[in-house]
């Protein structure tokens, strides 16, 4: 096969994580991952996803309301293999940790959802900063939209994928809490696709898609390289030739590499048979060539085959660029299977028969020899080094799976450890753990740096081994995971992170620069039209700067403002009048989960929240009766038919209907709470009662 240039064929992985022009609101987010940092995920990938235009170290609080308002209108979970699953950056988004019996939880494949997108990334790259920045990694993206070319059922599988895994992790698919909140967005998504209108390519220079899942259910069951070898075979005959990479490898004291095999099976059974390994290769000191593979990689077995050795160096342009690609390549004449994604060579990566799967996720391409895919597909190879024709002459030295992928020597939560969340309540909340029986016989748990114990293995028997603990919170800080400190010898302790995840983020308490906003500065923020944060930051400024009347001209010397001519009803009304127009814009957009809708209505800059303000400004009853009968008049224009895209029609109904009325009975109390003009009493009475029965 062709070789590419060491400079072809590369680009910046975070890229992927923006939105494409026209692409609309974000929805949501499902990604999955093998090792994972959370901050590195929240700050580089999440933020580009909801186009996040702060940074955490130069913005501080402007970027905590950036992030805290996009999240309130996201769902985002990350599925984590349970040995590196330490819990989120934020309590907005969960975090769930995947069991895999025996194995590993392997896959990189991220689904992000916009209004009018859905891109499903398959990847070699767990989201970390190794894998986005610096390692030598592979990446396929898929685009569907209503228009689009490629099929939806491509996307369904994907989503009917996570759907299963996430079987594999804790918590119920049906009471409040993370995947509950996964599942009705998988399947939320999958409802809005299949409303898009598919126009299919039909040139011979668009290669067919097809997902190749590999995991411990049935459906998943043959083998990876099986499915690659029916896949050529379909298109008219079997493969001859075949090109592996991949990074990491099983340890065999075999004579015979056990996917060795497996691929020679996938080939012809008539004629020569030809196999490329790109592996990783190591210069030695003493001028010797180690190789990252068992040597037993390229020895026949039933099957005779002629192999050939590439070396791929981890040495890029003077940087140390670590190889974590993984590819296999079939190819006969006519035509060309090339499947990328996380199946490292292993024979738990590709799920051969007899042996326990780790779950993974590849994308197979299958195109024809004279397109020029095949170029296109060759970009996508790392740089290699010239064959080595002495295979005798290297040190065959590989790095298993466990080791390569950062499992070896990890602890692993032990699985007693079941589900932990959070239930907010106010400032405060209760913590509820979920236990099982296979619990270590001495443990503790405790919150972030501290030495206080949250709760421990000792206080657990004495209250008989509950299986659900409800724990009051009173310590500062919405918890995102607990440290688990437990021992297995009198002398061997081991740590791990215990994820927590809310069970109603809608519940949650805004950042403090968003709590018990005054009227004035709700005003501004509403009527100013710039996004939320930049908003308060502005009023912010203005307020330490030239006061709380926001003017530049000092009150000793304008005679003016000594009049205060805002706290006139007609002043404030223009005022309030400009605020709940953007209110009534921005309720009246589409909403595709409950807690946008929630957020929208009951948050810090929510109607519910300028309601309150206008009724603890207010100078007189009739003041407050008339502005809040004009926020009643505002919510009865909000075209709930119209917002509710991901949500029941009726669910959004009744929460608009009971916000708004509570600022009518909140308008009722100041009309009887006082005196005022015939004339207002008489308007807001009107007001009130109009649309009632």
């Amino acid at each position: 096969m062709a070789r590419k240039k060491a400079d072809e064929g590369t680009a910046r992985l975070l890229e992927v994580w923006e939105p494409p022009p026209g692409a609309g609101d974000h929805i949501g987010c499902v990604a999955t991952t093998f090792t994972f940092d959370p901050n590195f995920f929240e700050e580089h990938c999440l933020s580009r996803f909801l186009r996040l235009d702060t940074d955490p170290r130069e913005d501080g609080a402007a970027y905590l309301i950036n992030r805290e308002e996009k999240l309130a209108e996201a769902k985002v979970c990350v599925l984590v293999d349970r040995s590196h699953a330490d819990g989120s950056a934020s309590a907005r988004w969960d975090v769930l940790p995947v069991t895999v019996p025996n194995k590993i939880f392997h896959p990189k494949v991220s689904v992000l959802a916009w209004h009018n997108w859905i891109r499903v990334v398959v990847a070699s790259a767990n989201l970390t900063e190794p894998g986005y920045r610096r390692n030598q990694e592979v990446v396929a993206v898929l685009d569907f939209h209503d228009g689009g070319d490629l099929s939806v059922d491509l996307l369904t599988e994907t989503l009917t994928f996570l759907e299963r895994v996430s079987e594999l992790a804790p918590g119920s698919a049906t009471a409040p809490g993370p995947k509950a909140r996964l599942l009705t967005l998988l399947r939320s998504l999958a409802e809005a696709a299949r409303s898009w209108r598919i126009q299919p390519l039909k040139s011979r220079e668009s290669p067919q898609v097809v997902p190749v899942f590999v995991g411990p259910m049935e459906v998943y069951r043959d083998s990876a390289l099986d499915r690659l070898g029916r896949l050529i075979r379909d298109r008219g005959g079997p493969a001859h030739s075949a090109c592996v990479l991949s990074p990491f490898f099983g340890e065999s004291s075999d004579e015979i590499y056990p996917a060795t095999t497996e691929l020679l099976g996938a080939l012809t059974d008539r004629g020569s048979r030809y196999v490329e390994f790109l592996v990783p290769v190591e210069p030695l000191p003493d001028g010797q060539t180690r190789l990252r593979a068992p040597r037993s990689l390229v020895r026949p077995g039933r099957k005779s085959a002629e192999f050939s050795v590439y070396p791929v160096s981890e040495d890029v342009d003077k940087e140390a660029r670590l190889l974590h690609a993984k590819s296999v390549w079939l190819w006969n004449d006519r035509w060309h299977v090339y499947m990328i994604g996380s199946s490292n060579f292993t024979a738990s990566g590709l799920g051969l028969a007899g042996g326990a799967p780790n779950v993974e996720a590849n994308l197979a391409y299958v195109f024809p020899e004279d397109t020029k895919m095949v170029r296109l597909m060759e970009q996508t190879l790392p740089p290699l080094g010239d064959e080595i024709k002495n295979l005798d002459a290297v040190l065959w030295e590989p790095v298993s799976e466990g080791d390569g992928e950062g499992q070896s020597g990890q602890p692993v939560l032990p699985a007693g450890f079941e589900e932990a969340l959070f239930e907010p309540e106010g400032e405060r909340g209760t913590l509820t753990l979920h236990l099982g029986r296979a619990l270590p016989s001495r443990w503790i748990l405790t919150y972030r740096d501290d030495a206080e114990e949250v709760y421990s293995g000792e206080q657990w028997r004495q209250a008989k081994n509950p299986t659900i603990v409800a724990l009051p919170w009173a310590r500062p800080g919405i918890p995102t995971a607990l440290n688990v400190r437990w021992w297995v010898g009198p002398d061997q302790p081991q740590t791990a992170q215990w994820p927590v995840n809310v069970t109603d983020p809608s519940r949650l308490p805004p950042p403090d620069d968003l709590r018990n906003l005054s009227l004035e500065t709700l005003i501004e923020i509403l009527g100013s039209r710039l996004p939320l944060h930049e908003a308060v930051a502005r009023t912010k400024q203005r307020r330490a700067v030239v006061g709380p009347d926001g003017t530049d001209v000092p009150t000793d010397i304008d005679p003016l403002k000594r009049v205060q001519t805002e706290t006139f009803l007609l002043q404030r009304t223009r005022r309030v009048a400009k605020a709940i127009e953007h209110l009534v814009e921005n309720l009246n957009r589409p909403v595709v989960h409950e807690d946008a809708l929630l957020w929208r209505l009951r948050g810090p800059v929510g109607p519910l929240a300028l309601a309150r303000a206008l009724a603890e400004a207010a100078r007189s009853p009739g003041e407050a009766c008339f502005l809040l009968a004009e926020v009643t008049l505002a919510l009865r224009r909000v075209d709930v038919a119209k917002i509710a895209v991901g949500v029941g029609e009726e669910w959004a109904c009744h929460e608009v209907t009971a916000v708004k009325a509570e600022v009518e009975q909140m308008a009722r109390q100041h009309l009887q709470g006082g005196e005022m003009p015939p004339g207002m009493a008489e308007y807001v009475s009107r007001a009130l009662n109009e649309g009632q029965p």
